[in-house]
């Protein structure tokens, strides 16, 4: 099966949207990404300035490119703002199989985050679903429901 993905989907649900990730998005990343709490979980070394995060952005970009990956920002659609990041990584077309990583800004944690998405980011997962067989759950910060 030969599946072609060229442009990160737009996927919404009743209070937020995922976007794709772009490299204007780096100065609000950068509140959570190199957050040592909220990273606590999945690296030991969080970015550390905007220029770092830049870089994360632009190789995450360049996964998506080498159709290795799907990276998005999770965007409240009341405040427009960003709330997190979710991305299909370790992405495998040829064997149709990925893993899943969430990370989710601390003042969203532990406030039922993903019960107010109605289980919204089952859709990109319907989505990727629809072209793949198997899916890993992989790096989320915390428990996403207290």
């Amino acid at each position: 099966m030969n599946i072609e993905i060229t442009n990160i989907p737009v996927l919404e649900t009743k209070h937020y949207l995922l976007r794709g990730i772009k490299e204007e998005d780096a100065k609000t990343l950068l509140l959570f990404m190199g957050d040592k709490k909220t990273m606590q979980y999945i690296t030991p070394h969080p970015v550390r300035t905007e220029s770092e995060m830049r870089e994360e952005i632009a190789k995450y970009l360049e996964r998506f490119a080498e159709k290795k990956e799907i990276p998005w920002v999770i965007l409240n659609k009341e405040t427009k703002e960003i709330v997190g990041q979710f991305r299909f990584h370790k992405l495998d077309l040829w064997h149709r199989k990925t893993e899943i990583g969430a990370i989710i800004r601390e003042e969203y944690q532990k406030k039922g985050f993903y019960v107010k998405c109605g289980g919204g980011l089952n859709q990109p997962i319907t989505f990727f679903i629809s072209c793949c067989q198997r899916i890993f759950f992989f790096n989320l910060s915390k428990p996403l429901i207290p």
